[in-house]
């Protein structure tokens, strides 16, 4: 039996479609219903099965004993698993987690959020009005997702970043087409869930220092004063060694793995009103992730 997968999210919707003959196939539509933008042509009911019509027609599917399931963004937490993956899911309104949902203020810059639910590829600017982060208690592996990430510019890696506050050394992933959403008909099947491997994000509040060895032997001290990023090329698939000593994360030792961003090592503290202090340093930061990726 076939099976359509979709998940309405806030300004895009997601599918998976699988059946016994071919391997699972994912796509994006690049739209979500939107009161205020299709009131006057569609119901919300009426929109989400024109899309569901789409992703019909473009998968070449037939309707006789197709098996449709669909998520709802209300229900999103209920399809999160218990896994040890840390999903973390990201749109222009709120960001969703297991812990919770977080609602961004509605003061933040109306126009400017109204433009994201419909040009979704605009930079994230100035996020820590936002009022994140949240505080998040991620496990090891972070998994972003979510209409903000579909296609990524460096503000955005940033804003990913600015997210995590929590002290620790942690795995971070990506998951641009809501792929871990949608995943119960790949774990029926045992597909294997993967995302892309952002690297290795050093969270460390405060001056750190971090040693990385890595497989081949090179070796490479970093040492940072409070409130820097800095980004250490790591090719995805390699494994290194790092040992961080640092006022807040005390002293680690422990392997780490590569990825799009390398080894992230933050010092920044991201909450309260240094939050605010560290619009200033932006610029510098979103400098630094271009030119690391105009390295990849």
């Amino acid at each position: 039996m076939s099976k359509l997968y979709v998940y309405f999210g806030v300004s895009a919707t997601y599918s998976l479609y699988v059946d016994k003959d071919s391997k699972p196939k994912f796509d994006v539509f690049r739209y979500a219903y939107s009161h205020q933008l299709y009131r006057n042509h569609f119901s919300e009911e009426e929109f989400n099965q024109e899309v569901v019509n789409l992703f019909i027609k473009k998968y070449k599917a037939k309707e006789t004993g197709l098996e449709k399931q669909f998520i709802y963004q209300s229900k999103l937490q209920d399809n999160l698993g218990k896994d040890s993956w840390f999903p973390i899911i990201v749109n222009h309104l709120n960001i969703t987690t297991r812990q919770g949902n977080y609602v961004i203020p509605a003061d933040f810059s109306t126009d400017y959020i109204s433009n994201l639910s419909i040009f979704n590829d605009i930079p994230l600017d100035n996020v820590s009005e936002f009022g994140v982060p949240m505080p998040l208690k991620p496990s090891k592996d972070i998994v972003f997702m979510g209409d903000l990430v579909i296609k990524m510019d460096p503000s955005k890696y940033l804003f990913l970043l600015d997210l995590i506050s929590t002290v620790g050394i942690y795995s971070i992933n990506l998951d641009q087409k809501c792929e871990y959403i949608l995943r119960k008909p790949l774990v029926d099947m045992k597909f294997p869930y993967t995302a892309v491997s952002l690297g290795t994000l050093v969270n460390s509040p405060g001056p750190t220092s971090c040693l990385i060895e890595t497989s081949v032997g090179t070796k490479q001290l970093v040492e940072l004063k409070e409130n820097d990023l800095v980004f250490i090329p790591l090719e995805n698939m390699s494994v290194a060694r790092i040992v961080v000593k640092g006022q807040s994360i005390g002293s680690v030792d422990t392997k780490i793995r590569g990825g799009v961003l390398g080894v992230v090592i933050d010092t920044r503290y991201k909450s309260g009103k240094n939050s605010r202090a560290l619009v200033k340093s932006r610029a510098v930061f979103i400098s630094r992730i271009k030119e690391g990726l105009s390295k990849i």
